[in-house]
């Protein structure tokens, strides 16, 4: 089981003074690999999610762009502040926690999530096929454009906000959730409430 509560070091820290140094938090990113949470230092280390599952959270180099990040995954840009480090960790800790994943497939322009029936446009169903094809993974608008309108622009520019929108209407009070990174796209998120 994941404990929150943050180590007195960190949680005496006011975390407005820079870190400079890995070293100087080296005591706080122990205890959170001690907690079961992957903690990796870019560029070096791989992005992607373990196979066992654990949450991760990369420390990004200043002014490096930070990786994709599925629902299990954090980030935070040296210098570490250790107020922003707690407050990833308790997220991702918090996560760690959560209910299993729920199974969802499409079926033409019906959604099957966990017994339950989501019926969906033709344009809905095809957003929902990009982002289903590997749920927690960061989709960017440009792959949803080319996959629903193939080989033409939609009418209106806000076509796949528009059809994300709905979608999150129709998915409400069900275990999935459309979840906007934004800049960079969105991933769909198949979980149950905790």
């Amino acid at each position: 089981m994941f404990h929150t509560t943050a180590p007195p070091s960190l949680s005496e820290t006011s975390g407005s003074v820079p870190l400079d140094d890995l070293v100087e938090l080296a005591p706080e990113l122990i205890w959170l690999e001690e907690r079961g949470v992957d903690v990796r230092a870019l560029p070096d280390a791989p992005v992607g999610r373990r196979a066992d599952d654990r949450p991760v959270l990369y420390l990004v180099p200043a002014g490096a762009a930070p990786p994709p990040c599925g629902p299990c995954e954090d980030w935070t840009r040296r210098p570490l502040r250790a107020a922003e480090v707690v407050a990833r960790a308790e997220r991702l800790l918090a996560l760690g926690t959560s209910a299993p994943e729920v199974a969802a497939h499409l079926e033409d322009d019906v959604l099957h999530v966990d017994g339950q029936v989501v019926l969906v446009s033709a344009q809905e169903a095809k957003v929902l096929e990009v982002l289903l094809r590997e749920p927690g993974r960061l989709v960017t608008r440009e792959e949803i454009t080319a996959h629903v309108w193939p080989g033409e622009r939609p009418a209106d520019e806000r076509a796949v906000d528009n059809r994300v929108k709905t979608l999150r209407r129709r998915l409400h009070g069900h275990p999935v959730t459309i979840h906007t990174v934004h800049g960079r796209g969105l991933l769909l998120e198949l979980r149950r409430p905790t």
